[in-house]
């Protein structure tokens, strides 16, 4: 497999609890590659202002504050 033949990225967020439970959530970030040719600090706005990656930083954050 060639690196960049998809048209997508998965996000993937991993918790695991102090009992040793883990739970792994994946979400699909879709990549336009002739948008990120032309603007590629795009891709990186995207991914930081998703929703799952704004959950992830929100959930890092509660985690730190307990």
């Amino acid at each position: 497999m060639i690196r960049g033949d998809q048209d997508h990225y998965n996000e993937i967020l991993t918790i695991e609890t102090k009992y040793g439970k883990r739970y792994i959530y994946r979400r699909r970030l879709d990549i336009n590659y002739k948008n990120l040719i032309r603007h590629p600090c795009d891709l990186k706005r995207d991914f930081n202002e998703s929703k799952f990656s704004q959950l992830k930083t929100y959930i890092e954050d509660m985690i730190k504050t307990t």
